[in-house]
């Protein structure tokens, strides 16, 4: 049976913090929020069984963008690169 340290170990985080893939979120999050955008976000299964995470960009001008991606960094990152550069003031 493996140890609390074992999961820990496997799971890409240390001491309970959290991994390089929740700082990068979180980072992108907090520029796209920065921008003006509001970030929604869900996980769901598509008909192959397969876990597909879908992000969403919107403001309040009508702008909006969805992306869907296997992992949810992969989506957090699709979705900063097709929101326009211009709308980043930072």
């Amino acid at each position: 049976m493996a140890t609390k340290s074992d999961l820990v170990r496997s799971s890409g985080c240390f001491a309970g913090g959290p991994d390089e893939r929740e700082v990068l979120e979180g980072r992108i999050a907090d520029n796209l929020k920065k921008a003006g955008w509001s970030l929604g976000y869900v996980s769901a299964i598509d008909s192959s069984g397969r876990t597909i995470w879908i992000a969403d960009a919107h403001r309040d001008d009508g702008q909006r963008f969805v992306v869907h991606a296997d992992e949810k960094l992969t989506a957090f990152v699709e979705l900063e690169a097709v929101i326009p550069s211009r709308s980043f003031s930072f």
